[in-house]
């Protein structure tokens, strides 16, 4: 049992020792208190103070391995869930689609969008237990990407010969096709469908830092930068500095619109990060390649070699470290961890598809079969969790922690406030004896 938790569970029995007689004292015997009293009450109230502090690393740690929403979806229209952090998976869907689904992401606990193939979209209102079409162009064409950032709304989709759909408002749908023929310039934006012309690429991901400003990968090596007006005129640029690579970047996760990591085939993986420019108000995306350059710091990854990245994952923790998941097509995972990354294996040789971070030691990896595995000490050791047969494409996962942790963190407060100010007043009454 971590040190921490001992300490947690010492200071709530006293507290409950201490307190809840304190409580029953009587004003007309608050004159008469002991010295032993009053210092036993003090050492409550700083019993309870130092839980406090640590009460944000263990909450988020028990809270995040125990209570987070995961969908994973597939082939054949399948989708799967879990609503305790990996431990349990049930079908979700079923008869929605027969089309194969590609990506997955939720805008909140309850609010989903799933894309996939021949123009398939759908949506969830309920945390899946129910899914509802949605017709976001009349043309049959793979989406392949798709970020919701808020429930009322925007979301974008990506897919195949540069299609990219966005909505502000969930309701009325925007599709252009990107044509970016250079690197280093603006791509052009077209309301028609062209099939025969190269410069419409694949576009595999999209992530968007504020409602305006964001990235989208693809194939050939290509990111482009998307500043978004939603009463004007939208820009494209196609960015320069990992142009002209034959590798194709198939994923982009992000976490709290901070850091972003891509990563693709050919061993591929970025270190994405948004700057803002103050003179009009964009934002300027820095990549860095985290497989050849130093300079993309303590994650430069530098020993790893001959592996496809299919999924990645990345989570800021609130004392300021990273961690960052890779998963790879030979059914090892790399994970970094504060300072160093360590290659991981699962004893399977499938491509490892999907990939949820629930706290720094609770990871769940979804493989190209359909095999759920589980860690809960970081990746040391795995356990297959059985789920229903599909093949995975994609998994999403958001903690119900933030929610919980409001209230059960107030209710720690509440109660080293009151202690305090009680441990306070019975030394001023007794001062003043």
């Amino acid at each position: 049992m971590s040190s921490c938790r001992v300490r947690q569970e010492m200071k709530t029995k006293t507290a409950h020792c201490l307190i809840k007689p304190a409580m029953r004292l009587k004003l007309s015997r608050l004159r008469t208190i002991t010295p032993i009293q009053r210092m036993l009450l003090i050492q409550a109230t700083f019993l309870l103070l130092m839980y406090k502090r640590c009460s944000a690393q263990l909450y988020d740690a028990q809270l995040a391995s125990r209570y987070a929403w995961i969908h994973a979806v597939g082939k054949e229209g399948k989708i799967i869930a879990s609503s305790d952090a990996g431990l349990s998976w049930q079908l979700q869907g079923t008869g929605v689609t027969p089309n194969d689904l590609n990506d997955v992401c939720f805008a909140d606990l309850r609010n989903g969008l799933v894309v996939g193939s021949r123009g398939t979209a759908i949506m969830t209102r309920n945390h899946g237990i129910s899914w509802e079409s949605l017709s976001l162009t009349q043309l049959s064409l793979d989406f392949l990407g798709v970020y919701y950032m808020q429930a009322t709304g925007p979301a974008y989709v990506v897919g195949e010969k540069g299609t990219f759909i966005s909505t502000q408002d969930m309701s009325t749908w925007n599709t252009v096709f990107l044509r970016c023929p250079s690197e280093g310039s603006l791509c052009t934006q077209n309301s028609t469908h062209v099939t025969n012309d190269t410069a419409y690429i694949d576009l595999h991901g999209v992530r968007f830092s504020d409602f305006s400003n964001g990235v989208i990968v693809g194939s050939f090596g290509t990111a482009i930068q998307v500043s978004v007006d939603w009463s004007g005129q939208t820009n494209y640029l196609r960015l320069k500095s990992i142009d002209s690579i034959q590798y194709s970047l198939l994923r982009l996760a992000s976490d709290r619109l901070s850091d972003l990591v891509a990563c693709g085939t050919s061993m591929t993986i970025f270190r994405v990060v948004p700057v803002s420019n103050h003179n009009n108000n964009n934002i300027h995306w820095e990549w860095t390649n985290c497989t050849s350059e130093s300079s993309c710091g303590p994650i430069k990854l530098d020993h790893i070699v001959g592996k496809n990245f299919l999924s990645c994952a990345i989570r800021n923790w609130i004392d300021g470290t990273m961690q960052v998941l890779v998963g790879t097509d030979s059914g090892s995972l790399l994970i970094y961890n504060h300072s160093t990354w360590v290659e991981h294996t699962l004893g399977i040789n499938e491509s490892l598809t999907g990939l949820y971070i629930s706290s720094s030691d609770v990871i769940i990896a979804g493989t190209s079969t359909g095999k759920i595995f589980r860690t809960v000490n970081g990746g040391k050791t795995w356990i297959q969790i059985k789920a229903p047969a599909m093949q995975i494409r994609s998994m999403f996962g958001r903690s119900q922690m933030s929610v919980m942790n409001g209230s059960m963190r107030r209710k720690v407060d509440n109660a080293a406030a009151y202690t305090l100010m009680l441990s306070m007043f019975l030394s001023i009454m007794h001062i003043s004896r």
